[in-house]
C-alpha cells in the first residue's frame, strides 16, 4: 500500500489473467481500502499476525498495531 500504483498494478496483473493476492500488516485496511482492494481485483487478502498483542505490537513497532491488524482482518472477512 505503500506505492501510489499498487491498484493499477493489481488491475493490469488481473487483465493479464493473473490471481493476484495481497499480503498486508493490516495498519492502512479500512473499509475503503477494503473496497479499492477488492476493485483491483484482488482474490485474496492476507493479514499478518505476529503472536500475542505484545510480540505483534513489538515487532510492527506501533502500540496499537494488533489491534489495527485484527481488525483489517474483521472488515476484510465481510
Amino acid at each position: 500500500m505503500l506505492r501510489k500504483d499498487w491498484a493499477l498494478i493489481a488491475r493490469v496483473c488481473r487483465d493479464l489473467g493473473m490471481k493476484v493476492r495481497l499480503v498486508t500488516n493490516g495498519l492502512f485496511i479500512d473499509p475503503q481500502m477494503v473496497q479499492r482492494i477488492m476493485d483491483a481485483g484482488v482474490k485474496t487478502l492476507s493479514v499478518s499476525l505476529d503472536g500475542d498483542e505484545k510480540n505483534h505490537n513489538a515487532i510492527r513497532k506501533g502500540p496499537a498495531a494488533r489491534q489495527k491488524s485484527v481488525y483489517a482482518h474483521a472488515i476484510a472477512a465481510i
